[in-house]
């Protein structure tokens, strides 16, 4: 089925609208600050932003945390008009649809509905950031990349995010995002939210390398049978795979490769060592062990949950059981660079060795069977 035919044609062309004026959602958001002054909460100096590359387990961590009612994200409720969700909120309340739920875009056997929480944060960078972008790769951020008006918008923004998402007619204390892209500007995070808290999920790479070429591939064949599609994932700034693909130049290891090349599994193993090399040194990440939580949820979540400073609530214990020992397991690519394997190898032990709630030896288990992770 198509991505298409889950948007009637009056939702396509709201999109579309949406995407394209982005101008006049950043007016109509400072005019909701205004109108709904008095259900906006204090600023949250302490916000928690789940990170990765794709195929690492953001989504589901995410789908868990927001479980948790100190913590607000952005759901499919705030599409299409994302930069300005309390008045989009206030409009589109009249003609809201049920939440029926269904498979999404990446047939990885993950359910969503229009209450599900979702990527939606990187429309906000995009907006403000369009030098970052090039035809066909992203420019990661460094701490000295301030941009008060930004700063100020984003803030507000996630004041209006836990406003709508908070329980018995008060804000949710804290906000949550997924958005992969933010491994590219790790530094601006820390220097705007000094108190912030970054979740990296750190999935055995041979797995997730395996899934990202296969993600690729699909959404390649998909942009060309569904144009909409591809409008939908550039206009939300997801341009991690198909025909709208941007990779983040990592260090410059693109100036090196040619983006043509990401048809082949070391194009992807270099990805991957450009991304999560310089996440050894940095000693402001909590780090996830996926494959490990993946056999002991409970005990990582509340790990978790511990680390990001939220409570172990009923509704995260349960939650924490969508997290199963069933992962595909996979071996790198015949007649790829071994000298590759040997330091993509080195570098997810040394992650893994931080990740928390590890223990030495913890290494994924022999019963797994072929089942997609996001």
């Amino acid at each position: 089925m198509k991505m298409a035919d889950s948007y009637s044609p009056t939702d396509r062309m709201m999109h579309r609208i949406a995407f394209k004026l982005r101008t006049p959602q950043l007016a109509l958001a400072d005019m909701a600050n205004s109108m709904f002054a008095d259900r906006l909460p204090k600023f949250d100096d302490s916000p928690v932003f789940i990170t990765s590359l794709p195929r690492a387990g953001t989504t589901v961590l995410l789908e868990i945390l927001s479980e948790s009612p100190d913590l607000a994200s952005h759901t499919y409720r705030d599409m299409p008009f994302v930069l300005c969700p309390m008045l989009w909120d206030k409009l589109s309340s009249g003609f809201r649809a049920e939440a029926e739920v269904r498979e999404r875009a990446h047939a990885d056997g993950m359910q969503v509905s229009f209450d599900s929480p979702e990527a939606f944060e990187e429309i906000i960078w995009t907006t403000f950031w369009k030098g970052k972008y090039s035809r066909d790769s992203i420019t990661p951020w460094i701490a000295s990349d301030r941009h008060e008006e930004f700063e100020e918008f984003f803030a507000s923004h996630m004041g209006q995010i836990r406003a709508l998402r908070g329980e018995a007619g008060s804000p949710a204390a804290r906000y949550v995002s997924k958005n992969n892209a933010n491994i590219a500007r790790l530094p601006l995070l820390h220097a705007m939210y000094p108190n912030c808290k970054i979740v990296v999920p750190i999935r055995r790479p041979q797995d997730q390398i395996a899934s990202l070429m296969r993600q690729h591939e699909r959404f390649k064949s998909m942009h060309v049978k569904d144009k909409f599609s591809l409008t939908y994932m550039s206009g939300i700034g997801h341009f991690e795979f198909g025909a709208g693909f941007k990779p983040i130049n990592f260090g410059g290891w693109l100036d090196t490769i040619d983006i043509a090349e990401a048809d082949n599994a070391t194009f992807w193993m270099k990805y991957w060592l450009a991304a999560y090399t310089p996440l050894v040194s940095d000693e402001n990440l909590i780090l996830f062990d996926y494959e490990a939580a993946c056999r002991d949820g409970l005990k990582h979540i509340e790990s978790l949950a511990t680390a990001i400073c939220v409570p172990f609530s009923d509704k995260l214990q349960i939650a924490a059981q969508r997290l199963r020992p069933t992962l595909a397991r996979h071996t790198f690519p015949e007649g790829s660079e071994e000298g590759l394997h040997i330091e993509i190898e080195a570098v997810y032990q040394l992650l893994r060795t931080r990740c928390i709630a590890s223990r030495p030896g913890d290494g994924p288990g022999s019963n797994f069977t072929e089942r997609e992770t996001s």
